[in-house]
């Protein structure tokens, strides 16, 4: 049919974001989330062609979707709010301020990353062994896949490089070091099995000593840049969330005919 073909299509595209390009940059993450959302545009069509039995596993793995995708977004909120946090301490040369965005930072990453293993065993392959005819069944699970794979991945690559970017490459005063090692110790909690990719990180802060005020204005203008990067990625979850809902939607009329 020409509805599974488009969203086959679709899926053939996200399969490369997910498994090539997604931690390279921030506009392939965003890419990979708009992607997911599109696939989800054929939901209707594709849950009419569903048998019942197969449709009650959908309707259960999408209560998982949506929580995934809730999290994820949540999640990215709040660490666009501790980048906020650390500008201020840029602009303030407040240790405390930058320990408690560093600290909140590891919380909410951690917490992020483990519901998204979580989401990621619950959206497992349980249904697929119960399916043989493929066709739009088919490709629902496997944009149920790609999802969960999406949500992790994006959450992951925000997770790296914040305790080498917090580092200063002259003699740190004693706010920059307090920084530092918090910043160190955060992202090793939070992201003690992250892969070695880098994707967004928060730049050098400048030393409390240091006269060099542009750089404290680059800092600046860098962390709110991250800001804006996250932010992005905020609303291709919203776009994505609202598209889980009216796919849960689809399938609740068609399993109620």
């Amino acid at each position: 049919m020409e509805y599974c073909a488009a969203a086959e299509q679709q899926l053939s595209r996200l399969r490369q974001h997910v498994l090539v390009a997604l931690g390279s940059s921030p506009a392939a993450m965003a890419g990979a989330l708009e992607g997911v959302a599109r696939v989800y545009e054929h939901a209707e069509p594709l849950a009419r062609s569903a048998r019942a039995d197969v449709l009650d596993g959908e309707l259960e793995a999408s209560v998982a979707l949506l929580d995934a995708c809730a999290a994820a977004r949540d999640a990215l909120g709040a660490i666009r709010a501790c980048a906020l946090d650390a500008e201020a301490a840029v602009r303030h040369r407040d240790g405390a301020a930058a320990d408690r965005a560093a600290r909140t930072y590891a919380r909410l990453v951690e917490r992020a990353r483990a519901d998204a293993r979580r989401q990621r065993r619950r959206a497992g392959l349980r249904s697929d062994h119960q399916v043989a005819d493929g066709g739009g069944v088919h490709a629902l699970q496997e944009a149920r896949r790609l999802t969960v794979a999406v949500l992790e991945r994006v959450v992951a690559a925000l997770s790296r490089r914040v305790a080498a970017a917090a580092g200063t490459p002259r003699p740190a005063s004693s706010w920059s070091t307090r920084v530092a090692r918090a910043f160190r110790k955060s992202a090793r909690v939070a992201c003690e099995d992250a892969a070695d990719e880098d994707t967004v990180s928060l730049p050098a802060l400048p030393s409390k000593d240091s006269h060099d005020g542009e750089a404290a204005v680059r800092v600046q203008r860098e962390l709110r840049a991250v800001g804006d990067t996250i932010q992005q990625l905020e609303d291709g979850l919203e776009l994505l969330f609202r598209r889980l809902v009216q796919c849960r939607v689809f399938l609740l009329n068609v399993r109620s005919c």
